[in-house]
């Protein structure tokens, strides 16, 4: 098999999503535990991410977009990425996947148990260190057809329908994104608004688990701490974007750097 170990202080960003991409570069960026290069898409389509799976090879870090909607267009480009990087995955690099979850388990019968097998099935195709859901990406079934059935099967650019009793109704993505990581703001302000703000985030979490799943409210809830929610028999937990989502980043280079 063949080794990349002489990887560089980098990480590749895969989404088609430029909202989220943003998201993340600039949490990492002003991140005082991390200074690598950052990759994003050349451009955001299939096409181009396939093109530049070999390219990952230089990164010690790959961060991957695994939701529903846009997981079928780049199943060509996200095998050929982990084919590459196989042999040094939890070694000399490590994968970090973001995504929405299982589509059953906001229903009665499946509930978070559906995230047992969907996590086994991430684990086994991406080998990764782990996962982050993220209640942003999260659209129900009908939501997602009406988009692709109306919209083109475009990027939503509002919030789902579900967390609409949280935030102002039909209010953009990107404004959640730059609200939580108080965009524009500078040092120890801005490090004083995210604090206040993870913290109402976290609220609003906690509000929808109670709701949502009150069998399971004590469990569900440690998906929000850095171990995340663990699942019978599954060794890939259930972590939620953003919480530690940097620390878990700073401590996956040093690993990476470790090894080499």
């Amino acid at each position: 098999m063949l080794h990349y170990r002489e990887r560089k202080n980098q990480i590749h960003i895969i989404t088609l999503d430029d909202v989220l991409a943003r998201d993340i570069a600039d949490r990492l960026t002003d991140s005082p535990d991390i200074a690598p290069r950052l990759i994003i898409p050349r451009a955001y389509t299939p096409e181009a991410i396939l093109k530049s799976a070999r390219d990952t090879t230089d990164s010690r870090i790959l961060i991957i977009d695994v939701r529903t909607q846009t997981k079928p267009k780049l199943q060509q480009a996200h095998s050929d990425i982990v084919r590459f990087n196989r042999p040094d995955l939890n070694n000399y690099c490590h994968t970090v996947l973001i995504g929405d979850g299982p589509a059953t388990f906001l229903l009665e019968s499946k509930g978070i148990n559906a995230f047992q097998k969907y996590l086994a099935d991430l684990r086994i195709d991406y080998s990764p260190a782990v996962f982050f859901g993220n209640p942003f990406l999260y659209y129900t079934h009908d939501e997602l057809l009406e988009r692709a059935m109306y919209h083109n099967n475009e990027l939503p650019e509002k919030i789902p329908q579900r967390l609409e009793k949280y935030f102002k109704k039909d209010i953009p993505i990107n404004t959640i994104y730059e609200y939580f990581r108080a965009a524009g703001d500078t040092g120890e302000e801005k490090l004083k608004k995210r604090k206040t703000r993870r913290r109402k985030l976290k609220d609003i979490y906690l509000k929808m688990i109670a709701q949502d799943f009150p069998d399971d409210k004590d469990r569900l809830e440690t998906a929000l701490s850095k171990q995340g929610c663990t699942f019978p028999g599954e060794t890939l937990r259930l972590n939620t974007y953003p919480f530690y989502f940097e620390e878990w980043i700073a401590d996956l280079l040093i690993k990476s750097h470790s090894a080499a």
